[in-house]
């Protein structure tokens, strides 16, 4: 019996390389995003516990520090909500891409599946043909065997005759 071949098995293992490259892009991205979210909710936290800090009314100086220190914190807060914003798009991006190969990996082992379909019903018919042969070549057989054997008991009869 012969081997089932897929012409399209290249192609098949491409698309299934691309399936799971795109895969790890997403989950890279999703690391990423949980890196920016836990800076982003670190420098909530720091801003929050100065926020809640009061430094002495006397001490100008440490006052002055304080809110330069918070406009700083503020301005890496907007920029970590920028960043975040940046990750969230490349992460839909990157979504649609992986939907995009699965798809196209789905429709290439569609094909396959249709394909080995066909073989085994190829393979079936092949086994029934030689199957019938075999039940042929055996009735043939028979046959034959009664004849010789009605022959041989003919001759044998005609020969006690004579």
């Amino acid at each position: 019996m012969r081997r089932f071949r897929f012409s399209l098995e290249a192609v098949l293992r491409y698309r299934r390389t691309m399936e799971e490259l795109r895969r790890q892009a997403l989950a890279g991205i999703q690391q990423e995003l949980v890196a920016c979210e836990a800076t982003l909710a670190h420098l909530a936290a720091t801003m929050k516990r100065i926020a809640e800090e009061t430094p002495p009314a006397w001490d100008t100086g440490l006052l002055l520090q304080r809110e330069q220190y918070q406009q700083v914190l503020a301005q890496r807060i907007a920029e970590a909500r920028v960043e975040r914003e940046q990750i969230l798009g490349r992460m839909d991006a990157a979504r649609k891409a992986l939907v995009t190969a699965t798809k196209e990996r789905r429709a290439v082992e569609r094909v396959r599946e249709r394909h080995y379909q066909r073989y085994l019903k190829e393979v079936a018919a092949e086994e029934q043909k030689l199957l019938d042969d075999v039940g042929s070549t055996h009735v043939a057989r028979a046959a034959a065997e009664r004849l010789t054997g009605e022959n041989a008991s003919s001759a044998a009869r005609a020969s006690v005759e004579e």
